[in-house]
């Protein structure tokens, strides 16, 4: 029996003679098998691992800057651990955002500025032992006086994994310099975290 040039898949030649059914039923699982492996390499491309975690709703933010450590609502996770936690499990590139909605309570200072910062710690690579190094986004806007703000940013980066060592946790930090009041993160926050695709060689 001959096979495909390109795939590989086997056909009968002229000279195959009386098996026609097994040639058919062969070429049959031949083709299922390659179909199956390029389905499955497809969804692992339109269907990336992905997490998201939503934000409980931060209270109370006076100025200057805060930590956000309350993204303990899950909405999404495949292929992640489980939990609320963003660790990364392999190596490849990443893309992590943050998506951080606020509003005054009391008071609001015009002209005032809202930010957000997204941060993470890398190992070191060729030589993890040296230390981490950090990547971090940023964005910040100046609210004239409505007292809300909406802000997002995100990062693209490389996670080479390296045994017995951990990158660091996702640090989200929201800042203002509303003077007037304090600010409160709403439950409608959430940060993301997607495995966008393996390491290049």
């Amino acid at each position: 029996m001959e096979l495909t040039p390109s795939q590989g898949l086997p056909f009968p030649s002229d000279e195959d003679f009386g098996n026609g059914a097994l040639d058919l039923q062969f070429l049959a699982q031949t083709v299922d098998t390659k179909l199956f492996a390029k389905e499955t390499a497809l969804r692992s491309i339109l269907y990336p691992p992905v997490k998201i975690l939503g934000a409980a709703g931060t209270p109370n933010l006076s100025n200057g800057v805060q930590n956000l450590v309350t993204f303990s609502r899950i909405i999404q996770n495949r292929g992640f651990n489980p939990g609320t936690d963003m660790t990364l499990l392999q190596s490849g590139t990443y893309m992590m955002g943050v998506f951080i909605e606020a509003q005054c309570v009391g008071t609001v200072s015009a002209n005032t500025v809202r930010g957000v910062s997204l941060s993470i710690n890398l190992p070191i690579i060729p030589d993890p032992i040296s230390g981490f190094v950090t990547q971090t986004a940023t964005n910040s806007i100046v609210e004239p006086g409505t007292g809300n703000s909406l802000l997002t940013t995100q990062l693209i980066f490389d996670y080479q994994a390296v045994a017995g060592i951990s990158p660091g946790t996702p640090v989200v930090n929201y800042f203002h310099t509303n003077t007037g009041s304090l600010m409160s993160v709403l439950n409608t926050s959430y940060i993301w975290l997607i495995k966008i695709s393996e390491l290049g060689s």
